[in-house]
């Protein structure tokens, strides 16, 4: 397999930040409402050794199965924060604001692909892979939505 994406954490809140959040230690403050993926999903194992790395504890009152449901649960202000991916911030747009992680202090989920060994087609199987991974066009479209270079 080849690394063609990389994806970092960021901290979600709704639009109006009701709980004034500025950094992940803020997350633990008593009150403040945050959800996580749960842990056997990928961004949940993700937003806890981030937590973990921050050495930040919190209580989530939601673990969800998906970023998605997590995000969701920001923007309807249900929460006031959510452990997500810089991707997801990016793809709410002006329905969330959000805090950064500083990269020292951040985790990154990085992104393989490759070809099956069953494949009916390998020739456009490799093109597909070759594409993804080395072609500026996927490159951008991948930057355009918030990946970084896993490399």
């Amino acid at each position: 397999p080849l690394l063609f994406a990389k994806n970092t954490m960021a901290i979600a809140m709704p639009s109006d930040n009701p709980a004034r959040i500025t950094k992940l230690s803020d997350l633990a403050r008593p009150g403040t409402l945050v959800g996580v993926c749960a842990p056997t999903v990928p961004c949940g194992a993700a937003a806890r050794d981030l937590l973990a790395r921050n050495k930040v504890s919190i209580t989530p009152v939601t673990q969800e199965l998906d970023v998605r449901s997590l995000l969701g649960k920001v923007v309807s202000g249900d929460l006031d924060a959510g452990i997500v991916y810089v991707t997801d911030v990016k793809a709410a747009g002006s329905k969330v604001k959000s805090v950064q992680i500083p990269t020292s202090l951040n985790v990154t989920t990085t992104y393989p692909i490759a070809t099956v060994g069953e494949t009916s087609n390998p020739v456009a199987a490799q093109r597909f892979v070759d594409y993804v991974r080395y072609s500026l066009s996927s490159q951008g479209i991948l930057r355009a939505y918030g990946f970084a270079k896993p490399w």
